[in-house]
């Protein structure tokens, strides 16, 4: 990490950085988004089969619990709400 006192300390932006690196990756967003719907789709399917106990609600939980943290930054906001009211049927 550059000291404030060095030259081009100034210059460096980190918010522009990390909006570059998201621009970069973007192109990945949408598989990232179909594995975590797909995990999503899994964690359910094990209900189906097993019943809903400790285990598979976690999974349930942790999955969409995670949709809920990415889809915004994904480009798909109103997966994270849909993803937010199952975390919260969960929990409850």
């Amino acid at each position: 990490m550059r000291e404030p006192n060095l030259p081009g300390f100034a210059d460096d932006d980190p918010v522009a950085r990390a909006e570059q690196a998201l621009a970069d990756l973007s192109s990945e967003f949408s598989s990232w988004m179909q594995q975590e719907c797909d995990r999503l789709d899994a964690a359910r399917q094990r209900i189906v089969q097993g019943g809903f106990n400790k285990a598979t609600r976690e999974a349930l939980f942790h999955a969409a619990h995670d949709i809920k943290g990415e889809a915004a930054t994904f480009g798909y906001p109103a997966v994270a709400a849909a993803a937010e009211s199952l975390c919260r049927l969960i929990e409850h």
